[in-house]
Formats: structure tokens, sequence, C-alpha cells
């Protein structure tokens, strides 16, 4: 039953906080003992730096690549070893005891310590909201822990809503190195900005630029051109309590530059442009 890892490939970035996609030919239903097993060593094959698994029936297989299981949940140590940029290898094996059957892939990769540390640090924290050390034997706390997970995900809490000041510090106003920009989006009139419920990135801002401006509008000469008009409004929307409420109202006489909200995770981000205004804009996202 041959392990084909999807993601990442062979001389991509990964690390800790990454996201790893991987699937076996098996014909037929999976045995229900299945258990996917992650391996992340740098230098390849020898320090081991984060162990991950998952019991699961299925086919494919995608995760977040963070500590768990018997390993210690703790932010990854930083080895001079196994330092930003260095060689690494991804092992993912696929294992199941009542048919006896085990398979393994392995790819190689460029380790990257910084762009998945908010992710890792945000797993860090949640694995401590129930009060780890008050008591519980691990397998207790580890017990209260999926309870948590699961009532939080059923009540469709954000873990970090649940966290404090500094995940949420990291979630509103993270270094720039942290961030990308997502692909353009071109907008006119009133609306609101797309694809903010993407799953597979936290919005952290958005950079935008007017790319067409109707003539007569004016400006004050500048390194940025200030104009008498406003081009656009920002408006940040949060849901509490099932209660919508606007939270930021932004105006900008100016574009090319980065808009950022001072609290996180809006429900939604609206925007009125001047008629005649175009405005390109992009999300700055992590990852």
């Amino acid at each position: 039953m041959p392990v084909t890892i999807i993601s990442p490939v062979t001389s991509d970035p990964f690390g800790p906080g990454f996201l790893v996609t991987a699937e076996t030919d098996l014909i037929g239903p999976m045995p229900s003992d299945t258990l996917w097993n992650f391996e992340l060593t740098a230098p390849p094959n020898e320090d081991i730096l984060m162990l991950a698994f998952w019991q699961t029936p299925l086919h494919q297989i995608h995760a977040r690549m963070v500590n768990n299981g018997t390993t210690p949940v703790a932010v990854t140590p930083i080895e001079v070893v196994s330092s930003h940029g260095k060689p690494a290898q991804l092992r993912v094996s696929v294992s199941s005891v009542s048919t006896s059957f085990f398979e393994e892939e392995t790819v190689q990769v460029v380790l990257d310590r910084q762009s998945g540390q908010v992710q890792e640090l945000v797993d860090w924290l949640a694995g401590r909201i129930s009060g780890a050390g008050t008591g519980l034997t691990t397998d207790e706390h580890n017990a209260v822990l999926q309870t948590n997970a699961s009532v939080i995900a059923l009540a469709g809490i954000n873990p970090l809503d649940l966290i404090g000041d500094l995940a949420d510090a990291f979630a509103s106003s993270p270094p720039l190195g942290f961030g990308s920009l997502s692909t353009t989006y071109e907008l006119i009139g009133d609306g609101e900005m797309p694809d903010i419920g993407d799953l597979l990135h936290t919005k952290l801002g958005i950079f935008f630029v007017a790319s067409a401006i109707p003539a007569g509008f004016g400006h004050r000469h500048g390194q940025s051109e200030e104009y008498p008009i406003r081009l656009v409004q920002w408006r940040t929307v949060h849901t509490v309590g099932g209660t919508e409420m606007v939270t930021q109202v932004m105006d900008y006489e100016t574009h090319g530059e980065l808009m950022r909200w001072r609290q996180s995770k809006p429900s939604r981000i609206e925007y009125s442009i001047t008629p005649g205004v175009v405005l390109q804009a992009q999300w700055w996202q992590f990852p």
C-alpha cells in the first residue's frame, strides 16, 4: 500500500505549523485502526524536530504539522543543526495493527522556522487553556483538551478568542514578515471584501491600490499623493452573541498602503468606493 506525499514536495519550505497532505492507494475501506504518523527530522534522518500522529480511516489526510500524541506539546526548540534554511526530511507512514501493514514515504525539504511560528504558537497556547498541571494525569488532561476542542468547534468559537492578549496581539498585529499577499480583487462601488472565510489563511490586513481615479479629483503632491475626496471607506464588522457591530471605520484619501484593524478576526469587511474609482485589493494573510 504505497504512500504518496502530495505536499510538501522536494525542496519545498516546510516546518512546524505547515500543512501536509498525504494519501494511500489502498483499494476499499481503510481499517478502523489506521494510524498516520508524521516525523520531521533536521538534518534528515537525525534529530527529530516534531512528531505527530492521527488515527483515522481516511485514504487521504490533510493536517497541520504540530506536536501531538505522546510528544510533549511545546513550541519546537531551535537547535543550530535545525535552524531556518537547513535541510530537513518529512517521513509519512500509515499502518494498521489489525491488518499488519506498514508503508512509508519520505520527502526532502528545506526547514522553514519562520512562516509557521504563528500557527505553532496558537496551537501551543490552545493546549493550555484547560489548565494543564492542575492535578490531572496526562490522559485526563488530553481528554479535557479534546472535550474543549469539540465544544469550541460545535459552538463556532475561534480558539484564539479564548487565549487572550498574547495570541490576539499576534493575530491582529504580527510582524510583517509573517504575512503574504493573496490574489488581487478588483473592487468598485459598495460591497464586502471576498474570501474572508478562507480556512487556509488567517486574514491580517488589506493592501490596496487605486488603478483608476476620475479626472478632476485633484491631488496634493507628495511621496503618497493625497486626494481631497475620499477614495474608499472600509468598515470592520464583528459578531458577538449573534449581534453584528461595526468596530472600526477607516476613511482613505490615499492608496498604495496596507490597512490593518485594531481587533482581530472581523466577521466581514465592507467597503464603499467613490464612484469612478477602481481599487485593486489583496489580503495580507498568514501563511
